[in-house]
């Protein structure tokens, strides 16, 4: 950390050289011309021309003759020139120094111009002196960052507000089917019990859907109405995931999946269990919701010791008990996560989970993480939520100070979570 800041300290002293050399140019510039000029000054002062013409002036003011008039020069004058050297030496150096002033304080009015223009958000790029070129770089690209940032707000809250608008159309859908099949069985009394056992299904099942598409718009409103805080305890990781995928048992036997856990010891995780096990869940659930029938789905686990790359590659499992090269691919990705852990100098904890599906295409891949970002490209409601849950994942991992991507290639796909393990 004491070299990093030396060295960003070194970069910042080389950007502002030439601010630097152009002020002590102009510094020794001034000096110059007040040697200069208080030269003149002493010179003309005790030279004998300025005496004769103080002298002549008398003469001429007061009609005085030669004598009178000196005498009344060594009064007022002569007399008193160390004063005089010092008020007309102090009037230069407050002349001097008001002109260096002004000169210098040009450059705040330019800074001051450059954000003035930063804040009315202006279409030109920000222009200062060369010699403040670093500074103006730096405003540039604080101005494009606003720029990028605004633009990512003003898209987030247009897909929220579509999503919004496609929710409150789904809620007519299942709602009237609902009071449709109700009205059915309230209106005919002498209904077989076949019939009404499937109108009483069909009910429930679109009641089902209304209380999705309700909890969706509950999660939109947690989403914008709360912060998430972590409260920190010690658990297994191990027991977590365990106990995670017996609870998707039910939903993996629907799809006729196999769930798998692959990780080599038991790891211990200082961390908001409640939040980190809502990671997982939603990782689990994604994972089911977009695999094929009859696939598999792979949590493979693997901790590196702080600074240990070479021992955390031998603990990588080879393919034993892989299928096909395609998952090796990802495997393979998924451990290089792992790796760069590493280079953190703590302690880390890598939980893969791999499915396999249709593969997520690049450019949906980038921003799969953003809020309500939905990879349904015609956001409808039957499959997803309301695109918040790898947004949330993304702000809980990052506030435990790990990171989480995704890699999908040849009908594989990969989320991979990286957390400290602290003591």
């Amino acid at each position: 950390m004491k070299s990093k800041g030396i060295r960003q300290r070194s970069i910042r002293n080389r950007d502002f050289r030439h601010f630097r050399n152009k002020i002590f140019l102009r510094t020794v510039c001034m000096f110059f011309i007040a040697c200069v000029g208080f030269y003149l000054l002493y010179t003309l002062i005790f030279s004998g021309n300025f005496a004769d013409w103080m002298v002549g002036a008398y003469q001429s003011l007061f009609r005085l003759d030669y004598d009178g008039a000196y005498n009344l020069y060594q009064y007022t004058f002569r007399n008193h020139t160390d004063v005089y050297m010092i008020v007309a030496v102090v009037g230069m150096f407050l002349v001097m120094f008001r002109i260096y002033l002004n000169w210098f304080t040009d450059y705040f009015d330019e800074i001051g111009r450059g954000l003035d223009r930063l804040l009315q958000e202006q279409a030109e790029e920000i222009s200062l002196s060369p010699e403040l070129l670093p500074l103006e770089r730096k405003l540039n690209m604080a101005k494009h960052t606003v720029e990028a940032r605004k633009e990512d707000i003003l898209s987030t809250e247009k897909r929220k507000n579509d999503l919004i608008m496609y929710l409150a159309h789904d809620l007519k859908t299942p709602l009237a089917s609902v009071i449709g099949y109700l009205n059915l069985l309230h209106d005919e009394k002498e209904i077989s019990g076949d019939v009404r056992d499937k109108y009483v299904s069909i009910a429930l099942d679109k009641a089902g859907r209304l209380e999705e598409l309700i909890n969706e718009f509950f999660e939109i409103a947690r989403f914008n109405l709360s912060d998430i805080s972590l409260q920190y305890s010690r658990i297994s990781l191990t027991r977590l995931l365990e106990q995670l995928l017996y609870e998707f048992n039910p939903m993996l036997k629907e799809k006729e999946l196999t769930g798998k856990l692959d990780m080599d010891a038991e790891i211990m995780l200082q961390c908001d269990a409640d939040k980190i096990q809502r990671v997982f869940d939603n990782l689990l659930r994604n994972a089911v919701m977009y695999s094929r029938e009859g696939g598999e789905i792979v949590i493979q686990v693997r901790q590196c010791p702080a600074g240990d790359t070479a021992g955390c590659g031998k603990r990588n499992p080879q393919g034993d008990e892989i299928r096909g090269d395609a998952e090796s691919g990802i495997r393979r990705e998924a451990e290089s996560e792992i790796l760069s852990g590493a280079e953190a100098k703590v302690p880390m904890a890598a939980v893969s989970v791999i499915n396999a599906g249709d593969s997520i295409p690049e450019e949906k891949l980038e921003r799969i993480f953003e809020q309500f970002y939905r990879l349904d490209s015609a956001r409808g409601t039957k499959n997803g939520g309301a695109g918040l849950g790898l947004a949330i994942a993304k702000q809980i991992v990052t506030l435990h100070g790990g990171n989480i991507r995704a890699q999908s290639g040849e009908g594989r796909t990969c989320f991979t979570v990286t957390l400290p393990v602290k003591p």
